[in-house]
């Protein structure tokens, strides 16, 4: 394993080579190269929404929300989004990415999460996989 540089190491400490990721699940923990994986996350709505972007974008940039979850200790981010934002446009799977690839190179864990198929839908959560495969 990588050694750790921080006593409860995040993706950014043991992740000297962002190509070689080696997730496993053993002794009742996530590990990122061997090392314990402590996750602190939150989710980051709007692109499952008619906002068609994440919330907050009106107050502060993108980049000044990635750096506070940074510098409050967050790793990981759930990102969701609607089926029908990412067919509605390449501009809007171009957004996605955009926020994704940010996140990323704060050192960033993004979960992507097809969240609904309509916008602003939250109660298709419940939807079978096989109807979210069919749409």
């Amino acid at each position: 394993p990588t050694a750790p540089t921080t006593a409860y190491p995040t993706a950014e400490t043991i992740c000297i080579d962002e190509h070689a990721l080696d997730w496993r699940s053993y002794d009742h923990e996530i590990k990122l190269n061997g090392n314990r994986f402590n996750l602190k996350g939150l989710s980051w709505f709007g692109f499952e929404t008619g906002n068609n972007y994440v919330y907050g974008t009106d107050k502060h940039t993108v980049d000044w929300y990635l750096d506070w979850m940074v510098d409050n200790g967050f790793n990981a981010i759930r990102l969701p989004f609607s089926k029908a934002f990412i067919d509605e446009s390449q501009s809007n799977r171009n957004d996605y990415l955009e926020v994704v690839q940010k996140a990323g190179l704060k050192g960033l864990l993004v979960m992507p999460d097809l969240h609904s198929l309509a916008k602003g839908a939250y109660t298709e959560g419940l939807a079978s996989r096989a109807d979210m495969i069919s749409a």
